[in-house]
């Protein structure tokens, strides 16, 4: 009975923890590298004007991990499709 009040309690806050980390890693590291990546080749180095590292305390900009996605998205599509 205590031990299943204490996995009651205890497992959905490790789940979320991870999965807050999991997501955090994926899409603000993962993700930024590759949407700054594209946009700085597509845009000629003109945008964004400054790569914010992870380890920064400023916060970064999560327009450049959505193009991230998107471009993973579409890569993604793509080699389903032509294979």
């Amino acid at each position: 009975m205590v031990f299943e009040v204490v996995i009651e309690a205890v497992l959905p806050a490790v789940g979320r923890i991870l999965i807050y980390v999991f997501l955090d890693i994926i899409f603000h590291l993962v993700l930024y590298l590759v949407g700054y990546s594209f946009l700085k080749v597509v845009t000629l180095g003109k945008h964004p004007k400054e790569f914010i590292s992870p380890r920064s305390s400023k916060k970064s900009d999560n327009k450049v991990s959505l193009v991230g996605l998107v471009v993973c998205v579409v890569s993604i599509l793509a080699i389903f499709y032509f294979v």
